[in-house]
């Protein structure tokens, strides 16, 4: 399990700073008194979680266009966001 905490502590950490359904699950997790560590790896669970259901499905990941902007221009079926 150590190696798999290595390996998804930077992507989890990449995906707090710039996913905003991340960041602000991180936040809720952390106002509501849950230590750092355990929120970044709540977040790395749902990482996980997330590429089993694309690798299951057979599907890409497309980032939830209302983080950053109103309308999408995103012409696949779809996308599967963060969190759901």
């Amino acid at each position: 399990r150590a190696f798999f905490r290595r390996a998804m502590y930077m992507p989890a950490l990449c995906i707090i700073r710039h996913n905003l359904s991340s960041k602000q699950k991180y936040d809720q997790m952390i106002k509501t008194g849950k230590p750092a560590k355990v929120a970044i790896t709540a977040i790395m669970r749902k990482l996980v979680v997330l590429a089993n259901v694309l690798l299951r499905d057979d599907r890409i990941w497309a980032e939830n266009p209302l983080d950053q902007h109103e309308y999408s221009s995103v012409d696949t079926e779809e996308p599967i966001t963060f969190f759901y």
